[in-house]
């Protein structure tokens, strides 16, 4: 997966998130809560953007859009999110077993 200087890979980590479980059944929150991924300060300053605007994240599977949330915590190179249907759009769902908890994506400026 080859970068280009504004892109960046990103592993994304899945969880559960017990509040998200708790809006499923209303929609226009439910999608807002789990469009989020959290990445590190050096993330964000390789992407060129700031906590609160938003990137797209790809690979061979799928594509979205989520809003950038700065997680000191978090490592270079991996971002995390919680377990949902908008990150199940980049999930591998040839193989056997769908993998859902360690995605490879490329991430990069949302151009609105």
């Amino acid at each position: 997966m080859s970068t280009n200087s504004n892109e960046i890979k990103l592993i994304i980590i899945t969880f559960q998130d017990a509040f998200l479980w708790s809006i499923k059944h209303k929609k226009d929150e439910y999608e807002k809560a789990a469009a989020v991924i959290s990445i590190c300060k050096k993330d964000l300053q390789k992407l060129g953007i700031t906590s609160g605007q938003s990137i797209m994240i790809k690979n061979s599977f799928g594509q979205i859009t989520a809003k950038v949330k700065l997680d000191y915590s978090c490592c270079a190179g991996f971002g995390f999110m919680p377990k949902s249907s908008i990150i199940n759009q980049l999930a591998n769902f040839e193989d056997e077993l769908p993998n859902f908890k360690w995605l490879e994506v490329i991430a990069c400026q949302h151009s609105a």
